[in-house]
């Protein structure tokens, strides 16, 4: 009986290390692809479409995500989202980033690039990919803004 037990246990092991290689196995060739992880789609909307569809975005945005205040930030334009941002990095973490899309800040072209304090709401943003693996995008709208850090 112990005998049985050895090879009842053999044969678990080795059937289950030899399914481990079909899981772990080569992903199929993609002509022009180096990483099965590289494969995106793109967007189909054009220039003005995807700005409508920002906009839009930030009139629905119904699902709101938290408010903060005081946060030190910057302000960007991103060429993908046609949009201001202001990009909050969240401290002690290497690379988790807010991406606040600025729903509300008719001049914000006058902070770009700067360092700002700034309070708001952020709701989650459908749709829109983030840049890289700790990016998490919102529409943001600004409840106060001043130049600099605290």
């Amino acid at each position: 009986m112990n005998l049985f037990f050895k090879l009842c246990w053999f044969g678990i092991v080795f059937s289950s290390s030899s399914g481990l290689n079909s899981v772990y196995a080569q992903q199929p060739y993609i002509p022009g692809v180096t990483d099965i992880s590289s494969v995106t789609t793109l967007s189909n909307l054009s220039a003005k479409e995807f700005r409508l569809f920002v906009q839009k975005g930030c009139q629905d945005s119904s699902h709101f995500a938290m408010e903060r205040h005081e946060w030190v930030g910057q302000v960007h334009y991103r060429g993908d989202l046609q949009a201001y941002v202001i990009v909050y990095g969240e401290p002690n973490t290497f690379d988790t980033e807010r991406t606040g899309v600025v729903c509300n800040l008719a001049n914000a072209k006058d902070w770009l690039v700067k360092t700002v304090t700034f309070s708001g709401r952020y709701f989650h943003a459908s749709g829109i990919k983030p840049q890289h693996g700790g990016d998490h995008n919102y529409y943001l709208y600004v409840t106060a803004i001043r130049a600099g850090g605290r």
